[in-house]
């Protein structure tokens, strides 16, 4: 018998509120997530998860198992983020990246770096790259397309590539035709996009951030509204830092990067340009 299963069922006392302040305080302090008195639910119900699987059955124990296990920190946040995600999500962005990496080639640029700042489970990293390698295909650019989340489990996922035929319903008929290879597990992202991607672990809220720009395009969509005004301010210059002049933000469309900087020009609603 596992350890999980081992352990007595959490009863339904309440999560005492130095633990919540404590728990609230690390996921701030190391994600920028800010867990108000409305999210009690979640943080509770997400911290009894990672307790059932250690086999603790009182949050005294977990917090001792914290902190006598530094490695726990990466543990607690790959269970209190959010990764909500899709493929072909919000999908008229990548409609515009294709466009603009389309009239950037012919101009006769030929060498294009791409960030996609928060790649959860992969889905947005390589619908950018099955979106965008037919254009370079066409007109032989150099691509690469840096993908980047917090989360190492979510990042594992992305890695390999690997999708049920389920997920990749939204993917319109000829691209998941070119784009997918049949594998005992589901789909599999064919080695020519693949090899265009790269993923990387790395915190938002810790600018400056080590990958060198310039950059063409970032896609940092559906992140900022999980934080607080002053980490978006910091994570908006950071991404004004690393892109060049001409280059396009892209945020989640319930998202917006007014009165965050006097450095960007809207394009449309969620999509902001440096100015050259």
């Amino acid at each position: 018998m596992d350890a999980a299963a081992a352990a007595p069922a959490l009863g339904p006392a309440p999560m005492p509120e130095r633990v919540q302040r404590r728990l609230r305080e690390l996921t701030y302090e190391h994600t920028g997530i800010v867990i108000g008195p409305d999210k009690e639910t979640l943080l509770v119900a997400r911290v009894q998860k990672r307790m059932r699987k250690l086999g603790l059955a009182s949050y005294e124990a977990y917090i001792q198992h914290f902190d006598a296990h530094p490695d726990e920190l990466q543990q607690f946040i790959n269970v209190i983020t959010t990764n909500t995600t899709a493929f072909w999500r919000e999908a008229d962005h990548f409609d515009l990246a294709r466009e603009q990496l389309t009239a950037w080639a012919e101009d006769g640029q030929r060498r294009f770096r791409i960030w996609c700042a928060a790649s959860s489970t992969g889905e947005e990293p390589w619908t950018i790259g099955l979106t965008l390698s037919p254009v370079a295909d066409q007109h032989g650019l150099d691509l690469l397309v840096l993908a980047t989340d917090i989360d190492t489990r979510v990042l594992g996922v992305a890695k390999r590539a690997v999708y049920t035929r389920e997920a990749v319903r939204a993917v319109p008929p000829d691209v998941r035709a070119r784009g997918f290879e049949p594998v005992p597990e589901g789909l599999r992202v064919v080695r020519a996009v693949r090899e265009r991607v790269r993923f990387g672990q790395l915190n938002l809220t810790r600018p400056p951030f080590p990958m060198k720009g310039p950059l063409d395009l970032i896609f940092c969509r559906n992140v900022m509204i999980y934080l607080d005004r002053p980490t978006r301010q910091r994570l908006i210059a950071e991404c004004v830092r690393l892109l060049r002049p001409g280059g396009l933000l892209i945020l989640g469309h319930s998202e917006s990067a007014l009165g965050m900087t006097d450095r960007l020009e809207v394009v449309r609603p969620s999509v902001y340009r440096v100015p050259e």
